[in-house]
């Protein structure tokens, strides 16, 4: 090794920023690849990942901030300490494209610095001599006991599915010393990042806001240009760090400890199934209902990027995991633009039926159907009729970061969260937005389904 080399090795020791700015390069699809910029709100960023441990930042977009993350991550593992480094992301593609930028940076590096690689796949970056890896996933309820990492980036916390989960299953590692960097751009105060941005210092946190006014190209002509076009609740979601202007709750009435309840399929009573097909997250709940019309969500599958075919092969596994056959259940409820014609020649409507599976729809507006199950959570007496299996932690999830649009009651579509609330919409839709009641038994087994 030369001189120059050996004397750069130990600055990168002793300084991940040095490492940032003068060994990591960018990719950026608009800019293709650039130099890491030495900009001061960066250096402050990176100078608080080395000091602290339990980190929630609060971020406009396009602010370098994933880059610097994964930079940093890699550093550690070429320079710092021997340690699993776990990446969290909403769903597999972003995963993937988080574990792409750290590889990205490795792969430019000099010679001089690079390490020995063992497993490297799409989730997974192994430095063996180090004993350190990378591990980028998409987000699971149980992803922290699945692992036990020094070091946690959290990437887009406030849009991540099972985020009190999630974060639930961290804990352990977080209370036996591990590092933890939570970074979202805005979405309200009913999602987990919102609630550590809120409450930072109760949690043991130290909160950084991070604006584009920080950002040295982001000027007057910048932002003129950079609002056009864009809705006032899109811009102040995803670049003025407001907490009020965003997450309003659709179901503000939706309860935990009043809505979740342990429940199995049981045999006595009829099965439904609900379909929203959604273009990244297809989705499919399992559904009973008593006699008292108490709906109960019990089964759900919730994909990413899946065909038609693989959501059909998904109904036929749900429905051998609970014991039934497509004789023994009443119907499928679905989206009726499903019946529009695909590219192929055929409906998602069709494909279902031409494969044996009953399936009915009805239109109706989108603020009429969300009000039919805001009745269904609680109706003016104070009753409920709408209950979910705790086994169904998907739409536990969503009924939590369903939210409103800025300065209306509509919900955004923010392909996460809508899905499962659209299917469950489509099935009381279908069957209560009618004078028709569905006969069921009061009581199986001696309990009284009623009482539920």
């Amino acid at each position: 090794m030369k001189v120059e080399d050996f004397e750069n090795m130990e600055r990168c020791i002793e300084s991940p920023w040095y490492f940032m700015t003068n060994f990591v390069y960018t990719l950026e699809r608009e800019e293709g690849i650039k130099k890491y910029p030495d900009y001061s709100y960066l250096k402050d960023f990176v100078d608080s990942m080395e000091k602290e441990r339990l980190i929630i930042v609060l971020k406009s977009r396009q602010m370098l901030i994933s880059w610097t993350v994964m930079g940093f991550v890699l550093w550690n593992c070429i320079f710092s300490d021997s340690s699993d480094n776990l990446v969290i992301s909403k769903r597999e593609d972003e995963a993937i494209d988080l574990l792409f930028r750290a590889k990205f940076v490795y792969n430019n590096l000099p010679d001089f610095m690079k390490v020995s690689v063992g497993y490297d796949n799409k989730n997974m970056l192994e430095f063996k001599g180090q004993k350190s890896r990378i591990i980028s996933l998409p987000s699971s309820p149980d992803i922290g006991r699945s692992y036990s990492p020094k070091r946690i980036f959290w990437d887009e916390m406030a849009f991540t599915p099972f985020d009190e989960e999630v974060f639930q299953s961290l804990q352990p590692g977080l209370d036996g010393g591990g590092s933890f960097i939570g970074v979202s751009s805005s979405n309200g105060i009913n999602n987990k990042h919102g609630k550590l941005c809120m409450n930072y210092k109760e949690d043991g946190f130290k909160r950084i806001d991070i604006h584009y006014s920080l950002h040295p190209l982001k000027d007057e002509n910048w932002l003129k240009e950079a609002k056009k076009g864009i809705s006032i609740e899109r811009w102040n979601q995803e670049q003025e760090l407001s907490l009020e202007t965003a997450g309003r709750r659709v179901y503000e009435r939706f309860s935990e400890r009043i809505h979740v309840i342990d429940w199995e399929y049981n045999p006595v009573l009829p099965v439904y199934r609900a379909i929203d097909f959604g273009y990244h997250t297809p989705a499919v709940l399992w559904i009973q209902v008593t006699a008292d019309d108490v709906v109960i969500v019990f089964k759900e599958w919730v994909g990413e990027n899946n065909t038609i075919s693989e959501m059909v092969e998904q109904i036929k596994r749900g429905d051998r995991e609970i014991g039934v056959n497509e004789d023994a259940v009443e119907i499928t409820y679905c989206d009726p633009s499903g019946k529009a014609a695909s590219d192929v020649g055929i409906s998602s409507v069709d494909y279902l039926e031409n494969n044996g599976i009953k399936v009915n729809y009805r239109a109706s507006s989108l603020l009429a159907g969300i009000d039919l199950v805001r009745e269904k959570l609680m109706d003016a007496s104070g009753k409920v009729f709408l209950k979910v299996s705790r086994n169904c932690k998907r739409v536990i999830s969503d009924f939590r970061q369903y939210s409103k649009k800025y300065n209306s009651e509509e919900p955004k579509k923010d392909n996460i969260s809508d899905h499962t609330m659209d299917a469950l919409r489509y099935f009381i839709v279908n069957c209560f937005d009618r004078d028709v009641k569905m006969f069921v038994p009061a009581k199986v087994a001696g309990v009284d389904l009623l009482s539920l």
